[in-house]
């Protein structure tokens, strides 16, 4: 049940850097465009269920995930602080519960909302600068191919 590989796998052009960008932030394969690539909001899947490419097949990918999200929630630490600072400027007591929690809030919950947008923005980044090779192309192929197997011999793979 293997698929052939054919040439437009390799010379299909890769689509616009917006539309990659509008299909990672609908948590979409940058890809292909195929939706499903997270188990649970911080639990991913290790490769797209429709075209095989692994987010990760590159060494440190993850890195790159994580410094995207960093900035994010720096920044955004950032103008809550501007903002506390331009209260005390107009001399204007800024309510110090409420910005306390935002600040909470922008520390835990931000970086934790924003894990699968950053992943797939990043994914979206290596793309563009470094495209996939023959070789990941036969690899998420391949990939592709033993899930199919795997899903019509259920019986082979479970424990004794």
């Amino acid at each position: 049940m293997s698929r052939e590989f054919s040439v437009d796998d390799v010379l299909a052009p890769s689509p616009s850097l917006t539309r990659m960008v509008f299909r990672a932030l609908r948590l979409h394969c940058p890809r292909c465009g195929a939706a499903d690539q997270f188990h649970h909001w911080v639990r991913r899947r290790d490769h797209c269920p429709a075209c095989g490419y692994s987010m990760e097949h590159r060494p440190d990918f993850f890195f790159g995930a994580y410094l995207v999200n960093l900035f994010i929630t720096l920044l955004s630490m950032f103008g809550l602080m501007i903002f506390v600072v331009c209260c005390e400027a107009a001399r204007v007591r800024p309510p110090l519960t409420a910005v306390g929690i935002a600040g909470l809030l922008v520390a835990f919950v931000l970086p934790v909302f924003l894990y699968p947008f950053t992943f797939t923005i990043w994914a979206v980044v290596d793309l563009r600068s470094e495209p996939l090779e023959l070789q990941e192309i036969a690899e998420a192929l391949d990939k592709l191919d033993a899930d199919r197997s795997d899903e019509t011999n259920p019986a082979e793979h479970q424990p004794c």
